[in-house]
């Protein structure tokens, strides 16, 4: 899988569909709909993308992933364990994300992950996996999901940038909590992956104007 996430045809029918339906999202400019977000590594080197990513701006994981691939091929395993923590730490991983990075290497060598498999596997099971893992949560599979795998109905109701969105398609005084966040799955399925790549946008837009 390659190519911009927006034309991927599990989430283009539900870019599509909100952008002719939806009460907020089709009063938008066509502009709005040309998302740039791109299909990520699937596999170990997604979950190690999506590792430096956690609870950093998207400009610093962006730097740290791009010193993670000179430093070696993070869809291999035996590159990955080659590295100890200390040299992990150097490309500026935390201490506990270069533990988890190595331990999502050694699960793969085991037989415990098995990410040739999750084409072929559905959400909950991608999730029951993923999620035995030290250090990933429900937002990293989330990404996983939608990033990696292109899954047409991923909400990830706990990433504040979907908070910050939905703030503003509602047009409601405070943002949402993930507790309010996450009901509004139901509203927006099946097709809550394309509904999250343009609140994301819509966050964009809004603190563009």
């Amino acid at each position: 899988m390659s190519g911009l996430l927006i034309e991927q045809p599990s989430i283009a029918e539900g870019v599509v569909h909100l952008k002719e339906n939806d009460p907020v999202f089709s009063k938008l400019p066509n502009a709005f709909f040309d998302i740039n977000r791109n299909v990520t590594p699937s596999g170990l080197g997604g979950l190690v993308r999506t590792i430096c990513g956690q609870q950093v701006s998207t400009k610093a994981a962006d730097a740290i992933w791009g010193r993670v691939k000179d430093a070696m091929n993070p869809d291999n395993a035996q590159s990955i364990l080659k590295h100890d923590e200390d040299s992990l730490r150097a490309l500026g991983l935390s201490r506990p994300k270069a533990r988890y990075i190595l331990g999502a290497a050694e699960a793969l060598i085991d037989g415990r992950l098995t990410p040739q498999d999750w084409h072929n596997m559905d959400d909950d099971a991608v999730f029951e996996q993923i999620l035995a893992l030290k250090g990933f949560g429900e937002w990293s599979v989330h990404m996983i999901l939608l990033f990696s795998l292109a899954r047409g109905n991923v909400w990830p109701a706990g990433d504040l940038g979907i908070q910050i969105g939905l703030h503003y398609y509602l047009e409601c005084a405070d943002r949402p909590n993930q507790k309010l966040t996450e009901t509004y799955k139901e509203h927006f399925s099946p097709h809550a992956s394309a509904a999250a790549l343009l609140l994301w946008e819509l966050k964009s837009y809004k603190e563009s104007v």
